[in-house]
């Protein structure tokens, strides 16, 4: 009988794994502490319990909102490598991070790290690349989701989306039809949350919800540790969220304590004491299985006086709420407010006075807004039409006659050759690309008119700078600037009259849809910016129409090429170079 040596026993493992393999998720736990180390011990789930939990559902797709400093990343790229090694032949998966520059360095190290000190992962390992690593016949990729390239294309079993709230929405999405063809179809999305209603809160609020539970060890009560409502500094009778670095001298907060909200006793938040409950368990429509993960779930790492520290060293409190509390917040820095309609509204009601300018956001269903004023003085919005693009034509040569515009932009994209055939009838109409720079311009123009020596056709368009554009509208929104009024104007076409689109919810939905976002620059890791997003599958075209119609009244110099004449543009914040 051959020796049973360890490649031997390595290889009579693999073959048992492939005949008993029970195909399903429960198996990573156990795997992970078997075939995994840290530090180079052996892992295990001491002081991160309440992840065991999360492993054994049997959810096609998991949502984890969760604070900073818990351990799920971690969790999550040994879940991933145990899958690609108990899996079936040809199993891949998916890893996507904000940025390539991230995706990267999250290979190098956190990946890396495990795959060295684990034989197992060792001996099934056949390519070892930054993007993507192969374990036998499976695969695991790894990618950002920024840039024209993100959403690579190969098909795969599972998707990972760490940092879903940092990652770009529309690219995500596009990765869903990477797992169309598997007999699986898992989905992991884990994030700390930005805004409510956004990313990784869309998501935790459309799946079966579960909190991690406390039964007070002192009067049997159970309750979700808070750290606004139950966590208590002697001496102290404020606000938590108050605290200053400041004021740290001056309080006892080493000494902060959870106290029970029934008792008032400060309560063993041990793992004997804990229990995850689902919120919402009568919603069986909702595939999802959600788990919010709190700086209370792991007590031995994380400690209120430490939270309480921590607090003082924001900038924003709204950053120590989602980072180390795992809850998301909205404030007047996330976008456009219900409040701002309100002023919007109000400043529709004074008589207007200037250029008309107009902005198209282009697809099967045209978005067009009117505005009637002085740029970056007193601007309202006259009109808003929804326009099928079979009458487009038709409707903006309609627009030219009863409006006499200064300029018209168009989105340029998807649409580009109908832009540029407008552009031939109409000497006002501009086509708009969107750029992200970093710069305090919000636009520039190209304005080339047509020279038969030099045999050059008419060019006009502008770049906008996205996010920087889309800051400065919010900004005039609050300033008083832009206002929104109703109208009863009609265009007839030959396929009917279009009425002017007065559904004041419906504007407001879409100009609220777009959340604005703390990301992670392409260029560099430690770069962050803010950068306008919608969730996938909202609406926001009103907002897009609502900014092109703003560069328009911007634009100086097009009336030189009106040819249907016009009164003269006005100067504003967004003029021909677009500087504030």
């Amino acid at each position: 009988m051959a020796e049973l040596t360890p490649r031997l026993l390595d290889s009579l493992a693999v073959i048992e794994d492939s005949v008993n393999a029970v195909f399903d998720q429960n198996r990573a736990a156990e795997w992970i502490c078997a075939h995994t180390k840290l530090n180079n011990r052996p892992f295990s789930f001491k002081d991160h319990e309440y992840q065991e939990r999360i492993l054994q559902s049997e959810a096609t797709e998991k949502v984890v909102r969760k604070c900073s400093q818990v351990g799920i990343s971690e969790m999550s790229v040994r879940v991933s490598l145990a899958y690609a090694d108990i899996m079936r032949n040809g199993f891949n998966q998916i890893y996507t991070l904000p940025t390539h520059k991230f995706a990267e360095r999250f290979s190098k190290t956190r990946v890396d790290d495990v795959v060295r000190e684990s034989k197992r992962l060792n001996s099934k390992l056949t390519m070892d690349n930054v993007d993507v690593k192969r374990f036998g016949s499976n695969h695991i990729y790894y990618t950002g989701t920024f840039g024209d390239n993100a959403a690579i294309s190969v098909p795969a079993d599972m998707l990972w989306h760490d940092e879903t709230d940092f990652s770009d929405q529309e690219v995500l999405e596009k990765f869903t039809s990477r797992v169309t063809h598997s007999p699986f179809k898992w989905k992991f999305s884990l994030s700390t949350p930005t805004v409510g209603g956004f990313g990784i809160d869309l998501l935790f609020t459309n799946s079966r919800r579960h909190f991690n539970q406390c039964k007070c060890n002192h009067c049997n009560w159970w309750f979700i540790p808070d750290y606004e409502d139950h966590v208590r500094i002697p001496g102290y009778d404020g606000q938590l969220l108050d605290i200053t670095r400041y004021m740290l001298a001056e309080i006892d907060w080493r000494n902060a304590q959870l106290h029970c909200p029934k008792c008032g006793k400060v309560p063993d938040l041990s793992i004997q004491n804990r229990a995850w409950t689902c919120e919402n368990d009568q919603d069986l429509g909702f595939e999802a299985e959600g788990f919010q993960v709190s700086p209370f779930d792991a007590p031995a790492i994380i400690t209120p006086s430490f939270l309480v520290h921590k607090s003082t060293q924001y900038a924003l409190k709204r950053d120590f709420i989602n980072f180390n509390l795992g809850k998301p917040f909205s404030d007047s820095t996330s976008g456009i407010q219900p409040a701002d309609f309100e002023l919007m509204w109000e400043m529709g009601k004074r008589v207007t006075m200037g250029a008309y300018y107009v902005g198209v956001d282009m697809g099967e269903t045209c978005h067009v807004v009117i505005i009637k004023g002085v740029p970056g003085v007193q601007e309202t919005v006259v009109a808003r039409f929804r326009v099928s693009m079979k009458v487009i034509e038709e409707f903006i040569n309609q627009v030219q006659t009863i409006y006499r515009p200064v300029a018209v932009v168009f989105d340029a994209m998807p649409y580009t050759e109908t832009v540029y055939r407008f552009q031939q009838r109409w000497g006002n109409v501009y086509g708009a690309f969107y750029t992200n720079r970093m710069t305090l311009e919000t636009s520039t123009v190209k304005d080339r008119v047509e020279d038969p020596q030099k045999a050059l056709e008419d060019l006009r368009q502008v770049s906008i700078n996205r996010d920087q554009a889309f800051d400065v509208m919010m900004e005039d929104i609050r300033r008083g600037i832009l206002g929104v009024a109703t109208s009863n104007q009609s265009i007839h076409t030959t396929m009917g009259s279009i009425h002017a689109d007065n559904d004041w919810e419906e504007f407001k939905l879409q100009l609220t849809e777009m959340k604005r976002i703390l990301i992670l620059s392409k260029s560099a890791f430690t770069s962050p910016r803010y950068h306008w997003q919608k969730p996938p599958h909202a609406n926001d075209h009103y907002h897009h129409a609502f900014l092109y119609a703003r560069i328009a009244g911007g634009i100086v110099g097009a009336a030189a090429n009106l040819q249907r004449g016009g009164m003269p543009p006005m100067m504003g914040r967004f003029g021909n170079k677009g500087l504030r």
